[in-house]
């Protein structure tokens, strides 16, 4: 194949055949264009023919603001309810919202009828405003933690230390449950499923059942993980030793309560992949490592061997279940204030865990996410998550795009997409290359933003998007229309509060960035040029060195007449007083980093280490019992809940 025949079979499948970088212009090469080709099942060495209208597309997504014509000689449409109507000859008519099927002699598609915009509070819609924290749960410790936080200390946050209206957590994600627990929240292994790390044992109903030896052993782990909160870093391994040996013999009491037993039979039959998802689990726990190491019969998620294996293994499957109903348990009660808890979507999983595994095909196994080359790092970055293939789960009619924004909405008043760009285009990495061999693969965001749109709809569950990175023209104005809110910087972005968009998050800074405590003292930026992250002056572009931010915020400061930093305690005033500008813009949602409010210095995550920075393992400086008498935690909670003049 020639290389104009290259590019055409390129393009014809999302492949970009250049991209806008810091640097200037990148085009891709003949050599990185059939790398990704082959990686999501496209043969470069075939011809590429003319594309016509398919006869029965697989999936057809429609609105009212995006109608279409779907002519077919005696198809019916099949509700999502079970009732059969006329086809409209312009869908989608007055088609109720949902996912139908449309269904003809010789062939059927599926045809899903979203709103226009996603789900927006009325409240919000009618002007007010809502304030909240974002929390890296498991850094939020107290005096009862095992060691790390949990969704008993986030419930007990919100009764003591705090109430605001929302609260905006790090992705809860399920890990693998292997006795080396991955650190990072947003490399899970399925994005499914959560977390059973965050659970609360102690408030677990069938601890409170254990009796002899089982009871014995309990209060020893309460012992010894309450000695873990007194570390100098979250250890997950300790936790999860401890967590899982307690919640393991607390499955064994469920019959010993009324009605727990049919609780968890119901709560598995509502949900037919739980099931694979636990049996993955028994899987993990005994072989360990990713599922591409497992034995050869195992290695698929589906067929009579993993049939067999979670028939012999039915108590072990269903201790797992039972973890994911506990969780889900948790987290339905730990939502306080009026939108509760907006959960947060990490852009992709790790490829060794259940949804690798269970999407084989689906998943672009020799492509890794991440970011090109840019003044944030002039390495780029590859963060090892494989992406969805976008011809693969158009075929599945989006079926499991619909199944991870439904679960991550479930008991959440919104939800956070990370990196919302993958709703257009993610840039992927050919396996065994660096990200300067990266390209961009784009996605159908006509057709899954509808979806995102109807689960959104349905959940009453409010979308914001973070789209902080390259971003490409119009893809702002998109997601705004679609009723996305955006999450917006001021620490980066405009110098007067009033011009921050009404439809915004407004925050500081995020989790990638350094705490205001971290910037004015000056602690992340050495320290990053040290071990050659970022070279001498690209950081200061972003959000400067020590002189930088300090002019940063003095001109915002100065701009909204507030009071200057001053030599007795800048770090204070600093975040007093960016706080303020915050409360100060239009934005519908304002967002406090908890760090900030305590004045953490060692910031959660430095993007492009491993092992030069404690990542994900630093806990908050006070435990959730003393937030409240922190003098600066109470000043940002009076200055969010203070009334706010117009500006």
């Amino acid at each position: 194949m020639n290389d104009r025949a290259l590019r055409r079979l390129a393009e014809a499948n999302g492949v970009q055949l250049a991209y806008n970088a810091s640097r200037g212009p990148v085009v891709a090469t003949p050599e990185g264009l059939r790398a990704v080709l082959a990686a999501i099942g496209v043969n470069a060495d075939e011809p590429v023919g003319r594309r016509g209208a398919e006869r029965w597309p697989p999936v057809l997504v429609v609105s009212s603001a995006r109608p279409r014509s779907f002519v077919r000689r005696g198809a019916r449409v099949q509700l999502e309810s079970g009732e059969e109507v006329a086809l409209p000859s312009m869908l989608p008519g007055d088609l109720p919202f949902g996912y139908h099927r449309i269904v003809g002699a010789d062939g059927e598609s599926v045809l899903t009828v979203a709103p226009d915009a996603c789900y927006l509070p009325e409240h919000l819609g009618g002007g007010e405003r809502d304030w909240g924290y974002s929390i890296q749960l498991y850094a939020m410790r107290s005096a009862r933690s095992w060691g790390i936080g949990d969704l008993g200390d986030l419930r007990l946050f919100g009764e003591r230390a705090a109430r605001p209206d929302f609260v905006l957590l790090n992705p809860l994600h399920a890990a693998r449950p292997t006795t080396h627990q991955e650190n990072s929240p947003y490399s899970p292994s399925s994005r499914r499923y959560r977390n059973p790390l965050y659970i609360a044992v102690e408030e677990v109903p069938e601890f409170g059942s254990l009796t002899g030896d089982d009871r014995t052993a309990a209060d020893d782990a309460a012992l010894a993980g309450r000695a873990l909160t007194a570390n100098a870093r979250i250890d997950r391994d300790a936790s999860f030793k401890l967590k899982d040996e307690i919640l393991r013999r607390a499955f064994r009491a469920v019959g010993a309560i009324p009605g727990r037993a049919e609780a968890l039979a119901a709560f598995r039959a509502a949900d037919p992949v739980l099931d694979r998802f636990a049996t993955f689990c028994v899987i993990a726990a005994r072989h360990q490592g990713g599922w591409q190491e497992w034995p050869e019969s195992l290695r698929r998620g589906d067929g009579a061997a993993l049939d067999a294996f979670a028939t012999e293994n039915q108590d072990e499957v269903g201790y797992h279940a039972w973890l994911q109903m506990v969780v889900d348990e948790q987290l339905a009660q730990a939502g306080s204030g009026r939108l509760g808890v907006i959960t947060d979507l990490a852009v992709g999983v790790d490829g060794g865990g259940f949804d690798a595994w269970s999407l084989q095909g689906v998943l672009a196994e020799g492509l890794s996410v991440g970011a090109p080359p840019d003044f944030l790092d002039i390495r780029g970055q590859n963060w090892g998550l494989p992406p969805l293939v976008p011809s693969q789960i158009r075929e599945r009619a989006y079926d499991e795009v619909a199944a991870v924004l439904r679960a991550n909405m479930r008991h959440a008043g919104g939800l956070r997409i990370d990196h919302a760009m993958a709703f257009f285009r993610l840039f992927v990495i050919p396996a065994g290359g660096t990200p300067a061999d990266g390209l961009y693969l784009r996605y159908p965001a006509e057709d899954l933003l509808g979806v995102l749109a109807l689960e959104s709809m349905r959940a009453r569950c409010l979308v914001v998007g973070e789209a902080l990175g390259t971003l490409e023209p119009g893809m702002l104005e998109t997601l705004a229309a679609r009723n996305v809110i955006a999450y917006n910087l001021v620490l980066s972005g405009p110098r007067r509060a009033r011009n921050l968009p009404r439809r915004s998050m407004g925050a500081v800074t995020t989790h990638d960035m350094p705490t205001l405590a971290g910037l004015i003292g000056d602690t992340n930026l050495p320290y990053l040029r040290s071990i050659g992250v970022v070279p001498e002056g690209a950081y200061d572009t972003l959000v400067g060195g020590e002189a930088e931010t300090r002019r940063a915020i003095r001109d915002r400061l100065r701009a909204e007449r507030l009071p200057p930093l001053s030599k007795i305690d800048p770090v204070g005033d600093a975040i007093r007083g960016m706080y303020t500008f915050l409360a100060r813009t239009p934005s519908m949602l304002t967002c406090v980093a908890l760090d900030d409010a305590l004045a953490a210095v060692e910031r959660p995550n430095v993007p492009g280490t491993v092992d030069e920075h404690p990542n994900w393992r630093v806990p908050l400086p006070v435990p959730v019992e003393g937030m409240a008498a922190h003098p600066l935690f109470d000043d940002v909670r009076s200055i969010m809940e203070r009334p706010v003049e117009p500006v």
